[in-house]
Order: C-alpha cells, then sequence, then structure tokens
C-alpha cells in the first residue's frame, strides 16, 4: 500500500497527465488505496494510452483502471455528420449463391405424367 494519501495521489496523476498530454481537460482521477480509476472521454485511442501511461508513472500509483471513453466521432460539421450516418445505413447486399448450384425447389422433380 502506498504510503501518499489518496488526495495527493489524485494530484500527482493529474500533474502528470498535464505535463505528458496536453488538452485532456475531460478526465476525472480517482484514487481509493493507490488504485487510480480514469474517467472520461478522449478524442482518440492514443490519447486514452497516454494518459494510462502517464498515470501509471505518477507518485504513489499501485494499479490504474482504465474507464476512459473514445469518442466515435469528434464533433465537426453538420455535413460531415450527416455523411458519417449515411455510413450507417448503407443496406447490406447480400451474397449470390454460385451459378451451379441448384434451387431445392428444382431438384429431383418429377413431372406431374409420371415420367
Amino acid at each position: 500500500m502506498s504510503k501518499l494519501p489518496d488526495s495527493e495521489i489524485e494530484q500527482w496523476v493529474l500533474r502528470e497527465i498535464d505535463l505528458t498530454t496536453r488538452g485532456s481537460r475531460e478526465i476525472c482521477v480517482l484514487s481509493h488505496n493507490a488504485v487510480v480509476t480514469l474517467r472520461g472521454t478522449v478524442k482518440s485511442n492514443d490519447q486514452k494510452w497516454a494518459i494510462d501511461r502517464a498515470a501509471q508513472i505518477a507518485k504513489g500509483v499501485l494499479c490504474v483502471i482504465n474507464d476512459i471513453k473514445v469518442e466515435l466521432f469528434a464533433k465537426s460539421s453538420a455535413t460531415d455528420v450527416k455523411e458519417k450516418s449515411a455510413w450507417k445505413r448503407r443496406p447490406r447486399i447480400p451474397p449470390h449463391p454460385p451459378a451451379n448450384v441448384q434451387s431445392p425447389s428444382r431438384r429431383n422433380v418429377k413431372s406431374a405424367s409420371g415420367q
């Protein structure tokens, strides 16, 4: 167990995050018995893991729980949002069956005349 109080560990983590990654203002740091939990939202996976590494090297930290979420789409103009939402609604075209496969209704069909 760390000898530092949790409030001081939180301050060390925040300082290390601020030194390592600039512009990460939406991060919440909680410490309980030197186990640090990171919460918030960032714009990229690179930022998420940079914050995680910064928290791990901060003074007094024993373990880091990374609950940081990555924004799927950064805030952008209305036209970009319309284009990106159209990607989700694009219909999926089913694959065509091979040409040499007969449909089940045509297999073993005997004529009505008994031949």
